[in-house]
């Protein structure tokens, strides 16, 4: 049985009998991911947490309209991506990178490097990745990250942003471009 059978195998059996394992094997599997695609689209920590909790109470509250035809996975990110739209439109907010989240990050990363130089240039460029990934497009920088944080494929991201795939393909296609040429321009020799 594959993964993606499983995750709506678990799904049904929370929906029909309200197995409360079931959705927390789901909800284990699926919480890193959500929360680093929502604070990569929230100005605020404290807004992310919101947004987080949300989600996974809509998720407990749509039990009654899951279909076992749609994929979990794809349907969670499609509710995170409405939610996130309600946020956008309630907040007027385009969403800036948690320095947060990027430090947490670096200071993992860190945990391997030797000198002092190393870790400013690693510090630097994380930084400066972060800052490219702000200035796309919104809706570019949205499929990169539902397809780098996520885990979804672009298949998922169109069905759970409701956009046709040839669309989906050319965002990432084109936020993938600008990220690096943008990268290229600063670090020639990484």
């Amino acid at each position: 049985m594959d993964e993606q059978q499983l995750d709506e195998d678990l799904m049904q059996l929370y929906c029909k009998s309200g197995d409360a394992t079931a959705f927390t094997l789901l909800y284990q599997k699926y919480k890193n991911p959500l929360y680093r695609y929502l604070i990569r689209q929230c100005r605020s920590r404290f807004s992310c947490d919101e947004l987080y909790q949300e989600v996974w109470l809509k998720m407990i509250n749509a039990r009654e309209r899951y279909r076992p035809t749609d994929s979990f996975k794809t349907f969670l990110f499609h509710v995170a991506h409405n939610r996130l739209i309600d946020y956008y439109r309630s907040s007027r907010n385009n969403a800036a990178t948690s320095m947060d989240l990027a430090q947490e990050k670096l200071a993992n990363r860190l945990n391997y490097v030797t000198t002092p130089e190393e870790e400013f240039d690693i510090s630097h460029r994380i930084s400066y990745v972060l800052k490219l990934i702000q200035m796309l497009p919104q809706d570019q920088k949205e499929v990169f990250l539902l397809k780098q944080d996520g885990g979804l494929t672009l298949e998922e991201i169109a069905t759970a942003t409701d956009t046709p795939i040839d669309t989906v393909n050319a965002q990432f296609r084109f936020a993938t471009q600008k990220l690096r040429r943008g990268f290229k321009e600063v670090f020639q020799d990484g």
